[in-house]
């Protein structure tokens, strides 16, 4: 795994260094070419020889930027016109909204003079404000689209978690070389978690509001997902593999039951925040 994590961060940093130097010569475009492959959000494209030239056009037409930890990408509200590529970094999609508008409203006495109730009901607003993650986009992933298709304002805003480094298409670009692959992709995708049993009732538009704010994420044999005690942060689901939880009784580890994929677990204290009750839970 650590041999894994460093031929990434190596490769990472390569694809870097040729975007930021953004050399016109065919060896260099070959080598970002080669490079990409190995992202997430590039994977389906390379997966199809007739779809690698998109690839090509997009890194012709696209730019490299690098934003710092604690900045935003972009805010809610904004103008949608702009789609992005993780290269490097964490970035975290949250929105704001009014922790309680009926109370505010209430309790909002506005003063005589004009200029000074839209400054008191602005003041009044702004700290009303409460801040909901929705997901976190990791190396390889894309995001901005939903929105930029639609020509809406940005619905939630991006925040880096850590230093950042993009690759950057216009709308033109992403409506022209990417959108409707990426609408067959996302699809293909919402059609196979309607496979998974947990989803037997849920209509495809159901899925897809879930998908919008959902992590996937992988575990290798015998990893372990959450311990007892751990605080109750995440809801999971099992998209494929088998795995199983155990109790501490007595202090005696007992095994308790054995689930395989489709199926939920920690489905019942996640919401209170409360300590988990499953010792170990592994895939």
């Amino acid at each position: 795994m650590n041999d894994a994590n460093s031929l990434r961060s190596q490769t990472s940093e390569e694809l870097i260094q040729n975007l930021r130097i953004c050399s016109q010569s065919d060896s260099d475009f070959e080598n970002i070419f080669k490079q990409l492959s190995n992202f997430e959000f590039f994977s389906y494209y390379y997966s199809q020889n007739k779809l690698q030239t998109l690839i090509r056009e997009c890194i012709l037409k696209s730019h490299y930027i690098f934003i710092q930890s604690g900045q935003y990408i972009f805010k809610q509200g904004e103008i949608s016109d702009l789609f992005y590529i993780l290269i490097d970094g964490t970035v975290q999609k949250q929105i704001s909204i009014n922790k309680n508008p009926a109370q505010t409203k209430q309790n909002f006495v506005a003063p005589t003079n004009i200029s000074q109730r839209r400054k008191t009901k602005s003041q009044c607003y702004n700290h009303e404000k409460s801040t909901i993650i929705l997901k976190k986009y990791y190396q390889g992933e894309g995001f901005g689209e939903f929105q930029m298709q639609r020509k809406e304002m940005r619905k939630y805003s991006i925040l880096c978690l850590t230093d950042c480094h993009l690759l950057v298409l216009n709308k033109e670009t992403y409506v022209t070389l990417l959108a409707y692959q990426e609408k067959k992709r996302l699809q293909i995708v919402l059609e196979q978690f309607k496979k998974i049993p947990y989803f037997n009732n849920w209509t495809l538009t159901e899925i897809k509001r879930l998908y919008n704010r959902m992590e996937i994420k992988t575990y290798s044999i015998n990893s372990v997902v959450f311990q007892e005690q751990d605080s109750s942060n995440y809801f999971y689901i099992v998209k494929q593999g088998d795995f199983m939880y155990q109790k501490s009784l007595f202090k005696n580890n007992v095994l308790e039951d054995e689930r395989e994929k489709g199926l939920m677990f920690q489905n019942v204290k996640y919401l209170n925040n409360k300590s988990k009750k499953i010792t170990d839970v592994q895939i």
